[in-house]
């Protein structure tokens, strides 16, 4: 954010007008909104990227005020996961999966048929840097998807009732999965049990996803 202030050093809440920033230094190249309003002498800009590693400065420009430079901004290598909204982005590689409200993310932790969750801390259809633990590799052969964790190798795998299983090998479609987009979600039914359908829920004492009959 960008605040507007008067000479007692305080928010402006008065002041309008536009904030442009801009880059000073860094070998990369600053995207995204770079113009904002002052929304009671605050201006947020949310959508500012780098698009190299490097050490930035940036300016802020507005009429009446004194151009600022910032401090030094650190950029590192990130890891970043988009979501995807269709069975054409769904290639074979490495996601999170995260419940409806792109709350939480599955581990690769199983408790009681129970895989658990940890918060996506999820912006703007973007997770960074997730745990390795909370990794997927999905892939497809045939028609049918295996989902695999990528930090201990185990595959995600249904056993009976609601229960999921976590085993060290696909040995029959127990291990195997439907996955088809709705609308708004991704449905990931069972092969073996085509009735059951992998969905969190924030009900239970440990909450997780488990197979359960319903996708919604």
């Amino acid at each position: 954010t960008v605040q507007a202030k008067n000479s007692q050093n305080t928010v402006d809440t008065n002041f309008s007008g536009n904030v442009i920033l801009s880059k000073v230094s860094g070998s990369g190249t600053l995207t995204g909104t770079l113009t904002q309003p002052f929304v009671n002498g605050v201006a947020t800009f949310n959508d500012i990227k780098f698009d190299a590693q490097d050490t930035y400065t940036i300016s802020a420009a507005t009429s009446g005020f004194t151009t600022i430079t910032s401090g030094n901004i650190m950029v590192s290598n990130a890891i970043v996961y988009k979501k995807i909204t269709s069975l054409t982005d769904l290639t074979d590689g490495e996601y999170v999966i995260a419940d409806a409200n792109d709350a939480v993310i599955a581990t690769n932790g199983l408790n009681s048929g129970v895989f658990t969750t940890v918060a996506s801390n999820a912006n703007n259809g973007q997770i960074v840097n997730p745990s390795t633990n909370t990794i997927w590799n999905i892939i497809q052969s045939n028609g049918v998807f295996t989902i695999q964790s990528v930090a201990n190798l185990k595959y995600l795998g249904y056993n009976s009732s609601t229960n999921l299983n976590a085993p060290d090998s696909v040995t029959d479609n127990n291990q195997r999965w439907s996955i088809t987009y709705n609308t708004d979600h991704f449905t990931v039914a069972n092969v073996g049990t085509s009735t059951r359908i992998l969905k969190y829920n924030s009900a239970l004492t440990t909450p997780g996803f488990k197979a359960y009959t319903s996708s919604t």
